[in-house]
């Protein structure tokens, strides 16, 4: 036993992994490196879920103040739905983690009662960052005291909770902040365009269009922290993905880095595309987003294995359909090359006739509007591509383990050739 170092959970039971086994290869579970990086990527994640969540929710009380009733309720239904969608699959897995008979710790009556509370008040994703970082921040003490395995079994607690945290907020962000952006984003460019109908000049327009000012400010800070909380859902929840999984290299800082910067700019150039188009024909965008969520729910089911949780991959792929309204998710395992490409060929062709739309139906007195969106759409969408073919050529983390193997094959031939 002496050999034994590394501590891992599979998916019900605790294993302990020989160092030798370790060795053979590098994905696998490595030593614990909760760092400064890891900190901060959990204090940006409960930061901008608070920032999101208080800018709808002031949108929503200025719409009611301004008697903008179905624009309150638009804004309302984005809050309090996607709220008690996170919260119910929150308490599913907490439920589920109690009823695990294998499960080495059971939370204390405190810790369970913190949790209804946060379970009522909706900020169930807020406790689950907080005890994510709790578990790395005593995972750095136990590993500066020495204590090897205490270190380890801390570490992947604050992975299964970093997890669970991820996955609640990309489901969060796909039902709550992508649709806000696009709602608070059609408002304001109808906003626009109904006083540049009205007049050319800003001294002209009513004392009443005048007060609207203040809520085009608020619905922009809503519309950037929106897009900017979708692309660091998205990019948290690879990382985690990538940290948690012992099959898969670990994301780097810059890899992160510009992971963010690749989904940040596609949330822009799609998020703008579906505005636009939406302002002009409501309806018929609504339909063409859920024939888009329809066709990708059924090329996932199409994919799916065949299994004995059925039910269950069929409720997760029609949530990924939604998803991939606005990003892509890979939900399977092995290469994703193929997929990427397909979804951004789709997603451009439908961004462009959006903007063809747009531009035909463009009104004369503000020709600066449109060109400038058509500009930040199309700009948004190559540079996401040039950060995403920058991350995956330069920073991928399988690219530094391909490098390795063939300098090590190199070793070998000289090896070989010099005998």
């Amino acid at each position: 036993m002496s050999e034994v170092r590394v501590v891992r959970f599979n998916s019900t039971t605790l294993t302990l992994v020989p160092e030798s086994e370790k060795r053979k290869n590098e994905s696998l579970f490595s030593d614990p490196d909760f760092g400064l990086f890891y900190g901060l990527c959990f204090i940006i994640s409960i930061m901008t879920f608070i920032m999101d969540l208080s800018m709808h929710c002031w949108l929503a009380y200025v719409y009611h103040t301004r008697n903008d009733l179905f624009y309150f309720l638009l804004t309302a239904t984005f809050i309090i739905i996607p709220s008690i969608v996170s919260t119910g699959f929150s308490m599913r897995w907490y439920i589920l983690d109690e009823d695990d008979e294998q499960s080495p710790a059971k939370p204390s009556l405190m810790k369970w009662s913190i949790r209804i509370c946060t379970l009522l008040l909706q900020v169930t994703q807020i406790h689950r960052y907080f005890d994510a970082l709790m578990y790395g921040l005593r995972s750095s003490v136990a590993g500066y005291r020495k204590q090897r395995v205490k270190q380890d079994y801390l570490y992947r607690k604050m992975l299964d909770e970093d997890c669970d945290a991820a996955l609640l907020r990309l489901f969060y962000c796909v039902l709550n902040s992508a649709p806000q952006s696009v709602l608070q984003l059609t408002i304001l460019l109808l906003y626009k365009m109904h006083e540049a109908d009205i007049s050319d000049n800003y001294e002209k327009v009513t004392s009443v269009d005048k007060s609207s000012y203040h809520v085009f400010e608020y619905q922009c800070v809503s519309v950037s922290i929106s897009i900017f909380s979708v692309a660091w859902s998205l990019t948290t929840y690879d990382r985690t993905v990538r940290f948690i999984r012992e099959d898969k290299n670990r994301l780097s800082c810059v890899g992160t880095v510009l992971n963010f910067l690749s989904h940040f700019t596609w949330t822009v150039s799609r998020v703008f595309a579906l505005a636009v188009f939406t302002t002009l024909y409501p309806r018929l965008a609504l339909l063409g987003l859920g024939l888009h969520s329809t066709l990708m729910s059924a090329w996932l089911l199409y994919k799916q294995e065949v299994n004995h949780n059925r039910c269950d991959e069929c409720v997760l792929d029609c949530m990924l359909g939604i998803a991939y309204i606005f990003i892509f998710i890979s939900s399977h395992s092995g290469p994703q090359r193929y997929s990427y490409y397909s979804y951004y060929l789709i997603c451009f062709a439908e961004n462009i006739c959006c903007l063809f739309v747009w531009y035909q139906n463009r009104s004369r007195s503000n020709n600066q509007l449109y060109y400038a969106l058509i500009v930040i759409q199309i700009s948004s969408f190559f540079l996401s591509l040039f950060f995403l073919l920058l991350y995956y050529k330069c920073f991928h983390p399988n690219r530094k383990y391909i490098v390795t193997q063939q300098f090590e094959m190199t070793e070998t031939k000289g090896d070989k050739s010099s005998c």
